[in-house]
């Protein structure tokens, strides 16, 4: 792995930092603010203390750049050149091809999106998104622009078009299509006034939108005109998804009743202390303070106190089908067969699926009641801990709460989340070791912030930086397109080995991501920093000269129930959403068995569900999933030296290790577990006569031009974190989302999936009629 400095302080002898980079889509440009006079115009605008935007490229031998220190690099100003020393350029995002980016300036008074372009001559125009003066008190920050350059999406409380009234400091997410002329306010109007909504996240043209907001909303039928309605969104910030075809909205999260619950807290404070102690304590109630504690001990299943987290959370995928977030809710609606509940007592990294619904819980703290032991909390936190807090000092009334040194886990396991364009690798900030292959690097990492790679076609973890002291912080990463190129801010100067802590620059990770399994591979690298599923040129290959006549037939059988699994599918259509899920299931277990042998897809020819077939029973995209559960048939062909037979063989070795590839895919960990050699061809178990398929209306939309439907929204159940037992065959969907468990002759092991807890926020009836406006300005001459 090569990792390289992007910026410099500019003049050396001061202490000019740089912070908060972004790649660009194919990994070429750097953009960043900075307190560096790069030209050494010795201009108070370039002064130290005063920000701006510069673009960085030729930082890696392979763009020409060499592979120590910053002198081939290529810097240019994206910012103005004029701007006046008392105002800063900051918070910027860039396309795809790296020629634009967006930007907040607090000229010409308060905080104002601007553009830049560049043309192939490294020339560059200005011009303004939004233009706040300082009288009206009002701003804009945190665009993002779509990797097309199509689209920029921001925050701000700003009243960018006419006919809708904004509370200050309540900012709502906008886009604009036209570089500014119009905008779309993308959070309900009728709300403006009572919700704050930021972090605007935008896929590649402009489909999709992702954000975090306060805004409430009632299950099926929100009346915005009259906001009476009882809320079921968490009070915290949850996670919302704008798709820009139909102007709908769907709530991703489902935090509501997932709160710290203080009540429970103090009935296990009861069992443990007895109220007479409590009281003499003067503990008569639970408190917040004790919510890392109750879910490090299993009382709750998780900490429930931070919502989405800042600043840019969530993040989305080109194709609008991923976003990452963390929280220290406990997001998840299904986990692998092998894995355990998990504590969630600091924010966790988390993965939404937007076309099968589901949602991930990627990094763990440890098992409940298994690895957050005292010992290793007390390792981690209390050496920088108060001195009250501390063994021999920490009162009886603060041990009683659980916030004593050695008991409240005050670790991060992630932050600062962030998924590349290809929706296969995310980067983010953690003190948190998850490398499970190497003891060394898993659990607590002593307050050290490192950035961590995760790429999620195989479960992998990858730590990209490792100073192992808790003085050197690496923060804010960003990604490009393929996620093999990662830009971070650090105190550490890794080209000369050295602390920079009053000068933070920008370094870039090149990672080696290849698949080493198959010389053949379009991927193949001997030694690679993170192994990857082989890629060949499936159009080049001749299936019957490359893989022989016939193929040898395998099926596997996934836990979870079709019913339930749709009920979380956003933006839900009876016509196509089932058909949709289905087709791509099968391509993902496709993609997942094809990675774990290391041969290409096209020696997988999948037989069933018929993904060619008319839909009806035992036909279709879906087969009969819905009555006799989720099974995916397929036939194994040939591959190179090895045999049908051979696959299968090796395939079937994998399902009996719980440490294979296999177990370690994006939806084959969530097979049925298997105790002995599966035959080639198992017969569905039974299961109990279904239930009609739910039919959801449609959602909620926007503030536009366009006159749409009313918003409706949200509907949660709590989520019970207890695993319950049931024979094989016998699995049952239980009605509060938990997590069941089987037991297959002596083994017992976790199912996948409780695709039982419901949101049907985005699929609650029409009500009534709404409006909607777009403004149109001039544009502002360009700067």
């Amino acid at each position: 792995m090569q990792i390289t400095r992007v910026s410099d302080a500019v003049p050396s002898t001061e202490d000019r930092d740089a912070r908060d980079a972004r790649v660009s889509g194919n990994g070429k440009f750097f953009v960043y603010q900075s307190e560096s006079d790069y030209q050494n115009t010795g201009l108070a605008h370039f002064a130290d203390g005063v920000w701006n935007i510069w673009r960085t490229s030729n930082v890696f031998a392979s763009d020409g750049g060499g592979v120590v220190g910053v002198e081939n690099d290529v810097n240019e100003l994206v910012s103005s050149d004029s701007k006046p020393s008392d105002k800063d350029a900051k918070m910027v995002s860039i396309n795809h091809d790296g020629n634009r980016a967006c930007y907040s300036s607090n000229v010409p008074g308060e905080e104002s999106i601007m553009l830049a372009d560049f043309d192939s001559d490294g020339s560059r125009t200005l011009k303004y998104i939004t233009n706040f003066t300082a009288a009206g008190g009002r701003d804009a920050n945190y665009c993002d622009i779509s990797a097309d350059g199509s689209t920029i999406v921001f925050e701000s409380d700003g009243e960018l078009i006419p006919s809708i009234f904004t509370a200050k400091s309540k900012d709502q997410i906008y886009m604009t299509q036209d570089d500014g002329a119009t905008f779309t306010m993308i959070t309900p109007a009728e709300l403006s006034t009572a919700s704050k909504s930021q972090g605007a996240s935008v896929s590649r043209d402009g489909s999709f939108v992702s954000f975090r907001s306060t805004m409430q909303s009632d299950d099926f039928e929100l009346d915005l005109d009259d906001y009476t309605s009882p809320p079921s969104s968490s009070t915290k910030p949850e996670a919302w998804l704008f798709r820009s075809s139909d102007q709908k909205l769907s709530r991703v999260t489902n935090l509501k009743e997932q709160e710290c619950n203080t009540t429970i807290i103090y009935e296990k404070m009861v069992e443990r202390w007895t109220e007479a102690s409590l009281a003499a304590e003067g503990i008569t109630k639970g408190s917040t303070v004790s919510c890392p504690y109750a879910a490090a001990q299993g009382w709750l299943p998780s900490a429930g106190t931070i919502g989405i987290g800042a600043v840019n959370q969530p993040k989305i995928s080109d194709d609008g089908r991923f976003m990452s977030f963390t929280t220290n809710f406990n997001a998840a609606t299904i986990r692998g067969t092998m894995e355990k509940p998990q504590v969630v007592a600091g924010t966790n990294l988390f993965l939404y699926d937007q076309v099968l619904g589901f949602t991930w819980l990627l990094t763990h703290e440890g098992e409940v009641g298994a690895a957050t032991t005292e010992a290793d909390i007390e390792a981690f936190c209390c050496p920088d801990a108060s001195s009250s807090k501390k063994r021999g000092a920490c009162s009886t009334s603060n041990e009683m709460k659980g916030s004593c040194c050695w008991q409240k886990p005050c670790w991060f396991p992630a932050l600062n989340s962030y998924i590349s364009g290809n929706g296969q690798s995310i980067v983010f900030t953690s003190d948190f070791g998850h490398d499970k292959e190497n003891d060394d690097d898993f659990g607590p990492i002593w307050k050290d912030l490192e950035i961590v790679h995760y790429h999620i076609p195989t479960s992998t973890f990858t730590p990209i930086t490792k100073t192992s002291d808790k003085n050197y912080d690496d923060f804010a990463p960003s990604l490009n397109y393929d996620g093999d190129v990662v830009a971070f801010t650090s105190d550490y100067d890794y080209v000369k080995d050295d602390a920079i802590l009053s000068t933070n620059q920008i370094f870039a990770a090149k990672i080696g991501m290849g698949c080493s399994k198959d010389a053949a591979a379009t991927n193949y690298l001997s030694s690679p920093d993170v192994e990857v599923c082989c890629e060949f040129n499936e159009d080049s290959i001749d299936t019957d000269m490359d893989m022989g006549a016939g193929g040898v037939p395998f099926s596997l059988k996934f836990n979870g129930d079709l019913r339930d699994a749709l009920e979380r599918v956003p933006f839900y259509d009876d016509a196509t959403s089932p058909e949709r899920f289905c087709s791509q299931y099968v391509e993902d277990v496709k993609t997942d068995v094809a990675c774990s042998l290391s041969i290409p897809k096209k020696a997988l020819k999948m037989t069933y569900p018929n993904q060619n077939a008319s839909t009806g029973s035992g036909s279709g995209a879906c087969g009969d999933w819905m009555d006799n559960g989720i099974r995916v048939t397929f036939e194994i062909m040939s591959w190179g030296d090895r045999t049908s037979e051979t696959l299968k063989s090796e395939l079937v070795d994998q399902q009996m290790s719980s440490s294979s590839s296999l177990w370690n895919g994006y939806l084959t960990k969530t097979m049925l577990e298997a105790t002995e050699a599966p035959t080639s061809s198992p017969t569905p178990s039974p299961t109990p006569s279904p239930t009609p398929l739910p039919t959801p209306s449609p959602t909620s939309s926007p503030t536009s031009s366009q006159t749409k439907a009313k918003s409706p929204s949200a509907g949660s159940e709590n989520t019970s974190n207890d695993p319950s037992s049931k024979a094989l065959g016998e699995s049952e969907n239980l009605s509060d989302g938990s997590i069941a468990a089987i037991t297959i002759g002596s083994i017992v092991g976790v199912v996948a999936i409780a695709f039982g807890t419901r949101m049907m926020l985005h699929r609650g009836r029409h009500k009534n009629s709404r409006h909607f406006v777009s403004s149109e300005h001039e544009h502002f001459n360009d700067i």
